[in-house]
């Protein structure tokens, strides 16, 4: 089985607690503007203040190559595929508090 022979569970353990601390330390920086990080794995969310602002930051995060979906009312959410490791979570984590500070 591909997911066993290629480590991919353990790749997702792994960069999941690599995003998810990196949206924790964003949100300790950022308090204004991320607030309930959270996740399993590389599935990962953050809350935004409103819904206009979530929008726009997921807006402006497509715009930079970045797939992510708003969820519920305030809550940018992060599904990336079992291939997704901790150089692209950093790139993310980057791109994420680059797109912020635009806001």
């Amino acid at each position: 089985d591909t997911v066993e022979e290629d480590g991919l569970l353990e790749n997702t353990r792994i960069t999941g607690e690599y995003l998810l601390s990196g949206l924790e330390e964003l949100q300790e920086n950022r308090p204004d503007t991320f607030s309930r990080a959270r996740g399993v794995g590389t599935y990962c969310a953050v809350d935004l203040p409103t819904q206009e602002t979530r929008d726009r930051l997921g807006a402006s995060l497509r715009g930079r190559g970045v797939e992510c979906a708003g969820c519920g009312d305030v809550t940018l959410r992060l599904r990336p595929a079992l291939i997704f490791r901790p150089r692209h979570a950093a790139e993310f984590l980057d791109i994420l508090e680059h797109a912020a500070r635009q806001l």
